[in-house]
């Protein structure tokens, strides 16, 4: 069958801009794993802007429907289709005809069942074609040597085209001679299997460590070749490692005892180094050494495709995250051979290294790119005030103005409420202690066009105000001579009959310098967009809801992820302060929370473990301002800490849409500088 690709020439509109993005593209899949940032922003910076024409985007799909025979215009996504179209044309211009080639059959089997409406993965595909293949016999798939021949033969084939083929061209699947050497494997009979000999050969012959070696998920890691890693390759290899564990499977049901003897490392060459500080390119072994290293190789922090990223100094469980996701892969990238387990000893060693020379403020700042100067200024910043923040918050029962006081003058207590049946609705309704006449009024929503109609035809009513005393509702208040006293004053809410927590509410919780601190940060700029919510958010809602942290991404496209808030930046002074002014104010709700309500605080911290971090914690923070909201139930994922900083009104008793539990029966009074 002819070859397409000598067919069809790229189109020539198409071959500068695919040089253009070559580096790119070479770095994406030679230094880097396809991570969601580098691929966002490769595909966002070199193809993106230039896919904007009409022409271009025929001319590439005209080119696909002739070399693949699939109509792309009608496979759903057409940006992924360009994604592949630009992958493959690198390739060809790069001279791998045989990854083009094998771009192109992956195309195939992607895009074929998206025209029938049938979900496909190319990985699992490619496992499959593996497996189909074994099945076929072929001329010569019979044992002709001894077994101890075949058992040596084996393992040269096995270590020569898959542990270190890196720089081999990837053969097709019927010519692949590991696919030959794995169809002989699997052709035993169970007389064969029960022989003693059979396992001490496969011991013996170095067969069994090199099978291990390939069966091991953490394998290609371990041989990791920065300069040669294509994704053919990766699927390849995942295809040969799941069916080697097949035949481990088989062949170890009957000696499990030989087959645990054998050390996971054997007589193979190994590609990494045994110590984290044998580097190419120097060494990495002190803080000083990681300074220069970010003097010369700028481009390791990825400030601009994940802002986040700038707190991956704040802490250890952060430096394991980033070492992670980026930054064993720029490190690697830049020449320095580092481990892929982020829980190694060296790189804690690493770690600690590097938190105690920036602590200690003495690294040399020239050459220091300014955005990584400002980033450790305001690390080391953060951390400070963190311990010092976590040195002054109150701690439970240890208020000496409570000695000897009876239960309703302490300043921490419980209360108790029971759920109920109300007769109202309450979903979307709102609260208020003040009379009708001189209560808020809600505001028209501002529709026009098709929007407008929609909305009169189906939220014509405006929502309820109900007065708390008409529907006998529970106020929970603080009691103005223990704030005299104590300082402060702490309420455990509980269910009556189940005695579980259902709220707490923390009065005057901030020191005055802190709840200063607090609103200053909150008043700075922040460019992100507002929350878009529902309409019944829409009668009251006079300021928006500004959220910042980590977003998860809609649908289910391979290149949607989580990433932060459009609108927040770390390439600029103005956009690391707030950052890391966001990163403060988290630390100190969460910090002051922390002592009275530990198992809230640890649920928000189990949730966003894998969340970019704000600070020190993966959570999202939302400000708002004279924001309004009807009474409404929120299904988040994790429990959440909310603070009201301050209060515009002048009379507490007559503050209206305060914190309310309607299922419950009761309000919270809210006021300036409390969390609940």
């Amino acid at each position: 069958m002819a070859d397409p690709l000598n067919q069809w020439e790229i189109p020539h509109q198409v071959r500068e801009q695919c040089k253009h993005a070559e580096l790119a593209y070479a770095h994406l899949d030679g230094h880097a794993p396809l991570t969601p940032h580098t691929v966002d922003a490769l595909w966002t910076s070199e193809i993106q802007p230039w896919l904007t024409s009409k022409d271009h985007l025929q001319i590439i799909s005209s080119w696909l429907t002739a070399v693949t025979g699939l109509d792309h215009n009608n496979c759903g996504n057409m940006e992924e289709a360009y994604k592949h179209f630009i992958h493959t044309a690198v390739c060809l211009l790069q001279g791998h005809i045989d990854l083009a080639n094998l771009q192109l059959q992956a195309w195939k089997r992607k895009f074929q069942p998206i025209l029938h409406n049938k979900p496909i993965s190319i990985v699992d595909n490619l496992v499959y074609a593996v497996e189909e293949e074994l099945e076929c016999p072929s001329p010569g798939s019979q044992r002709q040597e001894t077994f101890e021949e075949s058992c040596q033969q084996w393992k040269e084939v096995l270590k020569k085209h898959v542990l270190e083929s890196l720089h081999l061209p990837v053969p097709p699947m019927q010519e692949d001679p590991v696919i030959q050497v794995m169809r002989q494997m699997k052709n035993f009979t169970q007389t064969d299997l029960d022989n003693t000999s059979f396992s001490l050969t496969v011991v013996k012959t170095g067969l069994a460590v090199v099978m291990l070696r390939i069966a091991n998920p953490k394998y290609v890691h371990q041989v990791y070749n920065p300069e040669n890693l294509h994704q053919t390759r990766l699927l390849r290899r995942n295809g040969i490692s799941l069916q080697l564990v097949e035949i481990l499977n088989a062949w170890s049901k009957r000696v499990p005892e030989e087959w645990l003897a054998i050390p996971d490392e054997g007589s193979l060459n190994e590609t990494v180094p045994k110590n984290i500080f044998q580097q190419r390119n120097g060494k990495l072994k002190t803080g000083n050494d990681f300074i220069r290293i970010l003097c010369k190789h700028q481009k390791i922090v990825p400030l601009a495709t994940n802002p986040l990223c700038c707190f991956f100094l704040c802490s250890e469980a952060n430096f394991k995250q980033a070492w992670e996701e980026w930054l064993r892969w720029g490190l690697n990238a830049s020449g320095f051979d580092v481990p892929y387990d982020p829980h190694d000893h060296r790189v804690l060693a690493l770690w600690n290294a590097i938190s105690q020379h920036i602590m200690r403020g003495q690294y040399n700042t020239h050459g220091l790119p300014q955005e990584i100067e400002q980033l450790l200024r305001l690390t080391i910043q953060l951390r400070q005030e963190t311990k010092i923040f976590k040195s002054q918050v109150r701690k439970p029962n240890q208020c000496q103005h409570c000695l000897g006081q009876p239960e309703a003058q302490k300043c921490t207590q419980t209360l108790y409420f029971q759920k109920c049946s109300q007769s109202f609705s309450w979903k979307g309704a709102g609260l208020t202690r003040v009379p009708s006449e001189e209560a808020m009024r809600p505001v028209q929503p501002k529709m026009s066009g098709r929007s407008k109609s929609l909305h009169t035809s189906k939220h014509s009513s405006v929502p309820k105000i109900h007065q708390a005393k008409d529907l006998d509702f529970q106020e929970v208040y603080p009691n103005p001579e223990i704030l005299k006293n104590c300082g402060h004053q702490i309420f455990f809410i509980r269910d009556t009959d189940t005695q579980e927590m259902i709220n707490w509410v923390y009065y005057n919780s901030f020191h005055k310098d802190y709840l200063q601190t607090l609103n200053t940060n909150i008043d700075l700029a922040s460019h992100v967009n507002p929350v878009a919510r529902g309409s019944q958010f829409e009668w009251y809602k006079f300021q928006p809801l500004r959220p910042f942290g980590w977003r998860v991404g809609s649908g289910a496209g391979p290149a949607e992820f989580a990433n932060a808030h459009v609108g927040i930046e770390a390439t600029t002074y103005e956009g690391l302060d707030i950052l890391f002014n966001h990163a403060w104010n988290n630390m100190a709700l969460v910090e002051t929370a922390r002592p009275f309500v530990p198992d809230i605080v640890e649920e928000i911290a189990k949730t966003g473990k894998l969340c970019g971090k704000v600070g020190f914690l993966g959570v999202n923070s939302f400000d708002c301002k004279n924001y309004v909201a009807t009474i409404h139930r929120d299904n988040d994922k994790a429990p959440t800490i909310t603070a009201q900083l301050r209060l515009n009104g002048t009379n507490l008793a007559r503050s209206e849409f305060s914190f309310c539990m309607a299922e419950y029966g009761f309000f919270i009074r809210t006021q300036a500088n409390m969390i609940w």
